[in-house]
């Protein structure tokens, strides 16, 4: 019997593991749903931001951040936001222009 393609399609929106964000213990690293990744797309200033608010969670899978904390967020030196969104963008496959898009904004 073969497998349902269908379902093993389906099976992959489940969530991954967590991944350890490098440098800070007890925070770890989420897959982005494709939903998140089209709300990213569609958001013009502080993309990149929001994203580490979406991607970056503790333990359980709850996230650190909310969108209240992204003008906190934009405080971040540059160097520290480069370092934390390559991270989530290496986790979440986003290669290429998308990742640097984000970055940007």
């Amino acid at each position: 019997m073969s497998p349902d393609p269908k379902a093993a399609i389906l099976a992959l929106a489940t969530e991954a593991p967590l991944v350890p964000l490098d440098g800070v213990e007890g925070a770890f690293i989420r897959t982005l749903s494709i939903d998140e990744v089209d709300q990213l797309a569609d958001i013009a200033k502080n993309s990149g931001i929001v994203m580490l608010t979406m991607a970056i969670v503790d333990d359980k899978g709850v996230r650190l951040f909310d969108e209240k904390d992204v003008i906190k967020l934009r405080k971040l030196r540059a160097g520290a936001f480069n370092t934390l969104s390559r991270q989530v963008t290496k986790v979440n496959n986003m290669g290429g222009t998308a990742a640097e898009d984000l970055v940007k904004n």
